[in-house]
Parts: structure tokens; sequence; C-alpha cells
């Protein structure tokens, strides 16, 4: 159903309530469309939506390889790894509510609320 109807377009998706209550973008926000743009054969968009989608797999996959290989003999990286990828999570999540946030289009709902946007029709500054 997901590659079907477009969770932009459709209120049969919850909405994030962390974004509804803050206006906010969360780090989770946009992975629906994301699965859904790469269930549609568009892996920029899904890109361009949610990031973290394609890069905390194969780090937490890394991460959990690394840790068995290490097996009784922690290191210290093994047990500071989870707190550096909160860290990373955290930092992205700052950095997607910027109003320079790069991937962030006018109307895909991850432009934050007070980045600048075009001017409204009629209110631009005349010559």
């Amino acid at each position: 159903m997901l590659a079907t109807v477009d969770p932009a377009a459709s209120a049969l998706y919850p909405k994030c309530l962390f974004n509804a209550a803050t206006g906010l973008a969360c780090p989770g926000c946009g992975t629906t469309r994301a699965l859904h743009a790469l269930l549609t054969f568009d892996p920029i968009a899904a890109f361009r939506f949610n990031p973290l989608l394609f890069l905390l797999p194969p780090v937490a996959a890394l991460w959990i390889a690394l840790a068995r290989r290490a097996g009784r003999k922690r290191r210290a990286w093994a047990s500071a790894a989870p707190w550096a990828l909160a860290l990373a999570v955290l930092a992205f999540t700052v950095w997607r509510n910027l109003p320079g946030y790069p991937l962030a289009r006018v109307g895909d709902g991850l432009r934050p609320p007070f980045a600048p946007g075009p001017p409204a029709s009629g209110l631009a500054a005349r010559p």
C-alpha cells in the first residue's frame, strides 16, 4: 500500500507528533515519504526526505559486527558507539531544522517554520 498511496497526499498515514507539537522536524520525519520514494524507484527523493534512512543502517551494522568480533574483549569504542550514534542523530536533528538545511524544498514538509521562503503573491517588493 505504501508504494501506491503517496503519504504526502493522503491522510491515511499518521503525522509526526513531534512536528505537530513543535513545528520542527524530528530525526524520523520524512521516513514514510522516503520509503514511498524508494518503493517507487526514486532513491534521490528518498535520500532528500530522510538521509538517516540510508546512513544509520550501515553504521549500525558495522558497529554490531565490530562489537561481535571483539567478543568478550569489549573495547572502549564498543561501549561509546551508541552514545556517538545518539549524538550524531541529535546533531542531524538540529542541522535539519536550521534555515540553511540543503535538502529541504518548499512544499515537502521538511522546511523549518522559521526558514525564509518565497514571497507571498502580491507582497513582493516593487522596483
